[in-house]
């Protein structure tokens, strides 16, 4: 009677235990990571697991949960000065973008520059509505003191507003 019982909790564990991994393998390794708990309980206790049996558990290397990525300064500079391109004049397309690094005196590939731009999630105005309304309403102009001319507009209706309160 005792042995059925084990036999049939084991069993009960096992397909569980099945389930779970099949279910962590969807989460993808950064966040399987997370669950990684690197400072387990002192006192050892049978809910308290060691942090390598914690990897075997969640099926990955327990050296890996150590590593801190480098941050690649260069990437991140080039990333920048795409931005800034971008903002500038977000009509260019890779190939603009790509040529006007080079005039700045960054090397970097063509496709280095579509690879960042899709990392950054920018994409050409292409759209003359959408090019028109960056143009008159968000672009700084250099005419207006880099200032945006619907700021412009509305400092004008305010001081216009102040003169018509004076008289």
């Amino acid at each position: 009677m005792q042995n059925e019982r084990l036999t049939a909790l084991v069993g009960k564990v096992t397909v569980e235990k099945e389930w779970l991994v099949k279910k962590l393998k969807s989460l993808g390794l950064s966040n399987r990571k997370q669950l990684v708990d690197l400072k387990p309980s002192l006192l050892h206790t049978s809910s308290s697991l060691s942090v390598n049996h914690q990897c075997q558990l969640l099926g990955i290397n327990r050296s890996g949960i150590y590593y801190k990525p480098k941050i690649n300064n260069a990437k991140q500079v080039i990333k920048h000065h795409i931005v800034k391109v971008f903002e500038r004049i977000p009509i260019y397309g890779e190939k603009k973008v790509h040529q006007q690094l080079l005039e700045n005196g960054h090397k970097v590939s063509l496709n280095t520059v579509a690879r960042y731009r899709q990392e950054l999630g920018l994409k050409a105005v292409t759209d003359v509505d959408d090019y028109i309304e960056f143009y008159n309403y968000r672009r700084f102009h250099e005419t207006l003191k880099y200032k945006e001319p619907m700021d412009v507009h509305q400092e004008s209706i305010k001081l216009n507003q102040k003169k018509k309160r004076a008289s």
